[in-house]
């Protein structure tokens, strides 16, 4: 159930920073600097190309896949599926 939980948040994620990959996509064929120097936070235009990418939420994603798959109830020998309650027998196929 977390797993799911976990898929549902990075999917969340790879939409908010795809949108903002977008929104860079779009400033800079445009001409414009999509995150201009302002103030305290005077960061090179490359760091943005390299940090939303890199935020995105693959690695939650990876992580929630590979959690499902490892806590994933083992499939008794003759059965085709597991069952789906996790505390039964396995043994009831």
């Amino acid at each position: 159930m977390w797993a799911y939980a976990a898929a549902c948040v990075a999917a969340g994620i790879t939409v908010y920073f795809g949108l903002m990959l977008l929104q860079m996509f779009w400033e800079t064929l445009h001409g414009r600097n999509p995150f201009p120097p302002d103030g305290d936070m005077a960061l090179p235009e490359t760091f943005f190309w390299v940090a939303v990418p890199a935020y995105w939420g693959a690695g939650l994603a990876a992580a929630a896949l590979a959690y499902a798959r490892r806590t994933q109830p083992a499939v008794p020998e003759g059965c085709s599926e597991p069952s789906s309650d996790p505390l039964a027998s396995r043994a009831a196929c």
